[in-house]
């Protein structure tokens, strides 16, 4: 699910050989904490990989969280539909004084 989802996880994916560091047949992707250092940003992304919804999400008004979840479906390639979400959950936020500096960052 994770390499059809995802060019970038599918050439990480293929470069590890299906195998991690002590060979035991598993794969490990590491995420690049300029894109994603929030845990729950990268359980929101692999939950909709796996369900094709977002619907625990936590963090669904919090704007630098959210720039976090578009910057990582960005990077990573993910699906364009949970782009399109976390950008418009983040513009919704962005009326909060607290988030200011995310504009910015949109920008870039």
């Amino acid at each position: 699910v994770l390499a059809a989802s995802s060019s970038v996880w599918h050439r990480a994916l293929r470069g590890a050989g299906g195998q991690d560091a002590a060979g035991s047949g598993t794969a490990e992707l590491k995420l690049d904490p300029k894109l994603c250092s929030s845990a729950d940003v990268a359980l929101v992304a692999l939950r909709f990989l796996y369900t094709g919804t977002v619907a625990e999400c936590s963090f669904g008004s919090n704007a630098h969280l959210l720039l976090q979840l578009a910057r990582l479906c960005s990077g990573c390639r993910l699906p364009t539909p949970l782009r399109f979400w976390a950008l418009d959950a983040m513009l919704a936020c962005l009326d909060e004084p607290e988030y200011a500096d995310v504009v910015p960052a949109l920008l870039m």
